[in-house]
């Protein structure tokens, strides 16, 4: 919008005026009096609080669609197959037994939220921040979760059959006997990841980081590790 447009060349010019006094005020420290000090740091300080984003508050009643913001939402058994659902905020919500297959969740935020038992078959969810997460046994087969981060999230019995997920973040994430059967995992990061018990059969891991590792029974059969870092990884059958 035009006042947004107005609002950020505002913020621009304000803060180059500061940083020029500032630079200023350093390169000549002997002609400056306490009152300049004063000026300046009061001017950075309303700058700051001028230009910072607007919070935008959840609201649980609103129709999911790109952008809504459903953070802390109780939304449980809820079907969104197939929707736009593309940069909403889950972040903390209850989403478990919920249905995503097919939906756009490209660059969602789902931090810390609740996916037991939720299905993302087929989703596209490139770029989408999963970290910290609870999703024992939910379904991302077929689905496309390039440059995700999973970090820190506890996703036993998860089926990842079959998904794109090169570059995705997995560090120190708690997935035993979860299923990446066919899946891409080319370039990924699962440092001190567990996957006990795991599948990872015909997977790609070429580039894989998987060091420190727990992989103690997992099945690597036809998998692509080429290149892939195992550095104290605990491989054992």
């Amino acid at each position: 919008s035009n006042t947004s447009t107005r609002r950020a060349s505002w913020c621009v010019r304000s803060n180059v005026r500061l940083t020029r006094a500032f630079d200023k005020m350093v390169g000549y420290p002997h002609v400056v009096s306490i009152m300049t000090i004063v000026r300046l740091i009061t001017g950075f300080s309303i700058a700051a609080l001028c230009c910072m984003p607007l919070v935008v508050l959840a609201n649980c009643d609103v129709e999911a669609g790109p952008g809504v913001n459903w953070a802390g939402c109780d939304k449980r058994g809820v079907d969104l197959s197939g929707k736009d659902l593309s940069g909403m905020t889950f972040t903390d919500a209850d989403l478990s037994e919920s249905r995503f297959d097919g939906a756009d969740l490209s660059h969602a935020d789902m931090d810390a939220t609740i996916l037991d038992g939720a299905s993302f078959s087929g989703a596209r969810m490139t770029g989408c921040k999963l970290v910290g997460i609870s999703g024992a046994g939910a379904r991302f087969d077929g689905a496309r979760l390039d440059d995700a981060s999973f970090s820190r999230s506890r996703l036993q019995d998860v089926d990842f059959s079959g998904a794109r997920l090169d570059n995705s973040q997995f560090y120190e994430v708690r997935m035993n006997d979860a299923v990446f059967d066919g899946a891409d995992l080319s370039h990924a990061n699962l440092e001190r990841s567990r996957a006990t018990g795991a599948s990872f059969r015909a997977t790609k891991l070429a580039h894989a980081e998987m060091m420190e590792g727990r992989f103690a029974s997992a099945v690597f059969d036809g998998a692509d590790l080429s290149k892939a870092r195992l550095d104290r990884a605990d491989l054992r059958k």
